[in-house]
């Protein structure tokens, strides 16, 4: 990768991640919300999260 995309691809990132954990915020307002995802994870993306973890091992 060029210099010249180096930079503005880690401001990108950045800049995405922030955006990501502000949104993530707003989403949960307690502790307990936030270790049970406000109970808005349905069973197919569980699912999905557990098969990728065990294929990825």
């Amino acid at each position: 990768m060029s210099s010249a995309y180096a930079l503005p691809a880690i401001v990108l990132v950045t800049l995405a991640t922030l955006a990501i954990g502000a949104y993530g915020v707003r989403m949960a307002r307690t502790t307990s919300d936030f270790m049970v995802a406000s109970r808005a994870v349905t069973p197919g993306w569980n699912a999905s999260a557990i098969s990728g973890e065990y294929l990825s091992a």
